[in-house]
């Protein structure tokens, strides 16, 4: 007999030993294999990391989004071009993580991070820029961290575990 589309799609229900789908008591042979089950605890309780981007390259946006929920299954809430789309999707999608361009477009251009952090205090800021030397000067700015653009994929989805 094959297992028909509902039995792959809904895990949680128990089947009864002629394979009919159910959410009451069944046979307890049936609830003892279900036990097994693919979805764990971990899977089940753990919340998406949810991240905004912003960047004015769309297909560094594109690629970060990409990178973002295959490999650390994170939630890209919002993709921003200027600061100012990103002061109304910050209201709009309350991230935990924001992955800032340095050279984003728009204003306010000087204290941005530190703008950020007054406006959102749990908000966690992560710079990203295409000169390695940025490092330092962003850090001093009170960012939670700096990616350079010339990192490995591998090396940003680590450090972004790491928060």
């Amino acid at each position: 007999m094959e297992r028909g589309f509902l039995y792959d799609i809904l895990p949680f229900h128990r089947r009864k030993p002629y394979g009919h789908l159910t959410r009451g008591n069944t046979h307890p042979q049936t609830s003892a294999r279900s036990a097994g089950r693919a979805y764990t605890v971990n899977m089940i309780n753990t919340r998406r990391i949810r991240i905004l981007l912003a960047d004015d390259d769309p297909a560094l946006r594109s690629a970060l989004s990409l990178l973002l929920e295959t490999r650390l299954h994170a939630s890209i809430v919002a993709e921003s071009y200027s600061m100012e789309n990103l002061l109304d999707s910050l209201k709009r999608h309350h991230p935990d993580i924001v992955i800032l361009d340095w050279d984003l477009p728009g204003k306010p251009k000087i204290d941005r991070i530190a703008f950020l952090h007054r406006a959102y205090p749990a908000l966690k800021v992560v710079v990203i820029g295409s000169q390695p030397e940025l490092a330092e000067q962003s850090l001093a700015l009170h960012a939670d961290a700096y990616i350079s653009k010339s990192e490995p994929p591998e090396q940003m989805v680590e450090m972004l575990q790491a928060m």
